[in-house]
């Protein structure tokens, strides 16, 4: 299986026997070592940043209230995948060096830190950065039928979320960023004490902030910043050469 310039080693029949009794093998790339000298049809990419390092145009908008970021947020996410196709604009990737048009497989991979075993069960189902997997508006122009892809939840948090009062739409969103392990953590951060107080959006944000999906939607940061409110990010627009077209997509997006 190769996944845009990594090559995934698949397990062998030891490794399959240790995914079976709930182990992770511990590698599950091959080392570039071992592909020194053979003719292969792929970029190998052995770092994040060739993902992360691409370009990217976005666009954030704030709603008068959460109920109309909610539903910006299901709108634009219908136009995300034609946007990107409209701005694409990666000359390496569109059938020059590598056969994709856009930089956003590459990235997919790039940040694709699912173990084998959770590859082949596919939960979760794709790469951390990748499109949205459920819509959130509570809208008569939102039907239930939508929803029609399972998602992984993390039980614990959605039991939370629906006892806190928050409704089932929006308690499965916020349930399934956690089915994600944190990709950074700061000890300074996990000691909360009186004389070292930890804003609790810090751990929500490192969550939310490392599941980069397509569309995505953002809370209030806290009280420091009151002013900000309920925002909805549209996130698959590459960049432009030109100052002219970038301003041109960003007002577009904004008059839909």
């Amino acid at each position: 299986l190769i996944t845009e310039g990594f090559e995934f080693s698949g397990a062998g029949e030891a490794e399959e026997e240790q995914v079976a009794e709930g182990g992770v093998p511990d590698t599950a790339f091959v080392p570039l070592e071992e592909l020194r000298g053979k003719a292969v049809d792929y970029v190998h990419m052995d770092c994040m940043a060739f993902g992360m390092g691409t370009s990217c145009l976005q666009v954030t908008m704030q709603g008068r209230t959460v109920a109309e970021s909610r539903l910006l947020y299901d709108q634009l996410a219908v136009m995300a995948p034609i946007m990107m196709a409209l701005t694409g604009a990666s000359p390496a990737f569109r059938g020059l060096l590598v056969d994709t048009d856009v930089r956003w497989n590459v990235i997919a991979g790039a940040v694709d830190d699912r173990t084998p075993a959770e590859r082949e069960a596919c939960v979760p189902s794709k790469s951390r950065y990748d499109s949205i997997d459920c819509y959130i508006a509570e809208s008569e122009l939102r039907k239930d039928k939508y929803n029609d892809v399972p998602i992984a939840v993390n039980s614990e948090a959605h039991e939370a979320l629906l006892e806190a009062g928050i409704d089932p739409l929006m308690a499965q969103h916020i349930a399934h960023l956690f089915v994600r392990d944190p990709l950074v953590i700061f000890e300074d951060d996990l000691n909360h004490s009186p004389d070292h107080p930890v804003d609790p959006m810090l751990h929500f944000e490192n969550i939310q902030s490392t599941n980069w999906n397509s569309v995505r939607f953002k809370p209030p940061p806290p009280a420091s910043a009151a002013d900000i409110g309920w925002r909805t990010e549209f996130r698959t627009m590459e960049v432009s050469l030109t100052d002219f077209e970038n301003a041109a997509f960003s007002v577009f997006i904004v008059l839909l």
